[in-house]
């Protein structure tokens, strides 16, 4: 029986599995015939039993819709201040964010308070508690869609659940759940409900607004080993800049310094 694994990335190891052949010989037993010949087949999946959370590959400040048989619902809890009658909250909405000051964690806000003040700034709801909070653990492109892994440990069901995700269009993404830890066969980021047990769909739509600062960015998950995801990450009107250009720059300084230096 012959192995095929893909160079590990992240907390997973993928791999398939040839045929059973009664021969020993590595041409004979690795040939590409002795894999699964359906078209479409994909890698199986080891996950981490102790997952590090990465760099989620979708950044930005989103609403949504949802649809599927298992919903996101809102989780009551205790606040961290009493309840204060005066102050109100006119607009709510259905919130997904993911934001440079937490890029690896995905969170959610079924109720979250949208209000603006006279500076077009969130008005200050200290009221608000996150429903969800996903841990992105593994990430890769498939069939010309992106795989996703995220961990929750508050999840009753299963700790590990895997996304299809795919971009629509520029300010929209398309993201369908697994009921269990592994993608379907035929999953796809447009379905809710299939034969193999999906049961979670979601649509984002961005929402950033001018002070938010939680840029909207996206990665295809083509090059899982990649280091530098996302290059440029706005903060408040200014650009952070790769610390190797930096250093470029200051080495680039010094040398011109010497050189008049030697010069005079």
């Amino acid at each position: 029986m012959c192995f095929d694994f893909v160079r590990r990335h992240h907390s997973v190891i993928r791999y398939r599995q040839g045929r059973l052949y009664p021969l020993g010989d590595f041409r004979s037993v690795c040939t590409w015939s002795s894999f699964d010949n359906n078209p479409r087949w994909k890698y199986q999946v080891l996950v981490s039993v102790n997952p590090v959370a990465i760099n989620c590959p979708i950044r930005g400040m989103f609403f949504f819709e949802q649809s599927g048989q298992t919903r996101l619902t809102v989780r009551d809890g205790v606040t961290k201040f009493p309840f204060d009658p005066l102050l109100e909250c006119t607009k709510r909405n259905q919130q997904l964010s993911i934001c440079p000051d937490s890029p690896d964690t995905i969170k959610i806000d079924m109720n979250k308070c949208d209000t603006l003040d006279y500076r077009a700034r969130n008005v200050n709801y200290k009221y608000e508690i996150l429903d969800y909070k996903w841990r992105c653990i593994a990430w890769w492109s498939e069939d010309t869609n992106g795989q996703l892994y995220t961990y929750d440990p508050e999840d009753g069901f299963s700790k590990y659940r895997c996304w299809v995700y795919q971009r629509d269009e520029y300010g929209q993404i398309s993201l369908s759940r697994s009921h269990k830890d592994s993608c379907g066969l035929w999953q796809t980021p447009h379905d809710d409900v299939t034969p193999e047990n999906l049961n979670l769909k979601l649509v984002l739509k961005n929402a950033e607004r001018q002070y938010d600062n939680c840029p909207l960015q996206f990665h295809d998950g083509g090059n899982p080993w990649s280091e530098d995801v996302f290059l440029t990450v706005l903060d408040s009107g200014a650009a952070r800049v790769r610390g190797d250009i930096v250093w470029f720059i200051l080495f680039l300084a010094a040398v011109i310094t010497a050189w008049n230096g030697i010069r005079d």
